[in-house]
């Protein structure tokens, strides 16, 4: 099943940059990218090496440039926001999921909304 980046970008909570009609159906490294792939950076070094692979879009941190040869999805958080984005591709949602992880560390005054999950860290 595939989903429209603009979906992803929703479920992930990230800025969308470009087209969020294309199609993702996995997630990849750079290396190992098809059309249908979303790859991350964590680090501007290698979003150039992650641009111009086959990757049909790119997470990338606050350093990514307004345009780009393909869409980004630009977050605080690169590699959480890969993660759920992983989960959600492979099922339909944030992992499906609800609560609080035992390793989440969530202050003592924060208001979850009752779906709400909360991942591990």
């Amino acid at each position: 099943m595939s989903w429209s980046l603009e979906q992803i970008a929703q479920a992930v909570q990230a800025r969308l940059q470009g087209d969020g009609s294309v199609q993702i159906s996995g997630v990849a490294s750079i290396s190992s990218a098809s059309a249908k792939d979303l790859v991350f950076v964590e680090d501007d070094k290698y979003l150039a090496a992650a641009l111009q692979s086959p990757a049909g879009a790119v997470i990338a941190g606050e350093f990514a440039g307004e345009s780009a040869a393909k869409p980004l999805l630009v977050c605080k958080h690169p590699k959480q926001a890969f993660t759920r984005a992983a989960n959600f591709l492979l099922g339909g949602s944030l992992g499906g999921r609800v609560g609080v992880h035992t390793s989440a560390i969530v202050h003592a005054s924060a208001r979850l909304a009752p779906d709400a999950a909360i991942e591990e860290g």
